[in-house]
């Protein structure tokens, strides 16, 4: 009996150590772009969960008669100072965007999703789409390839950006939208290094 509460207790002692050694710690967040402009975002790093959520309004795109090209593509790009224990490296593994969206026959929604560390040359990018017609909700998920690993430990800059882009060149008369409802999140992977 003693044995068994023994191994329960280290068990629950080396899922602590595990838990409390990857936490990414994040010591400013820059966000920027057409579709977070200043006010209308903020990232946050949920290390329960493994993620990063970035919370935004008013982040959509729109395409259609009378509508401006430049409304079409929207991105919103956020900029995490972190820092990771000691003997361990991240990467983000996928970024998914949850949507409302509205597309006309011939119309098209996408969403593309990056990931670096500065200082590196690679980025992890992902996207994914949907083709009209059609409305309602959506969930584009967006695998990030390859996997981009920080550095190990220390102190690091991630960039991560999403786009939504909105196409009606197969039917000009057509129109769609898609809007992030609420937030869209990363993933988070750890390895030991």
């Amino acid at each position: 009996m003693v044995s068994a509460s023994l191994r329960l207790y280290l068990a629950i002692c080396f899922l602590a150590l595990n838990v409390a050694a990857t936490t990414l710690t994040v010591t400013k967040v820059g966000v920027i772009g057409t579709g977070c402009v200043p006010g209308t975002a903020e990232a946050e790093v949920d290390n329960n969960l493994r993620k990063i959520r970035v919370r935004v309004s008013n982040f959509k795109a729109e395409a259609g008669p009378g509508i401006s090209i430049a409304a079409g593509r929207k991105n919103c790009a956020v900029t995490l100072n972190v820092q990771i224990p000691e003997g361990y490296s991240v990467s983000l593994d996928k970024a998914v965007v949850k949507a409302a969206y509205s597309v006309d026959s011939g119309v098209s929604i996408s969403s593309t999703s990056r990931s670096h560390f500065q200082g590196q040359l690679e980025e992890g990018s992902g996207s994914s789409s949907v083709s009209g017609p059609g409305n309602g909700d959506a969930t584009l998920v967006n695998d990030l390839s390859p996997a981009n690993w920080s550095p190990c430990g220390g102190d690091g800059i991630v960039v991560i950006s999403t786009d939504l882009r909105v196409s009606n060149s197969a039917n000009r008369k057509g129109s769609g939208s898609i809007a992030v409802k609420g937030s869209w999140e990363s993933d988070l992977v750890w390895k030991k290094c």
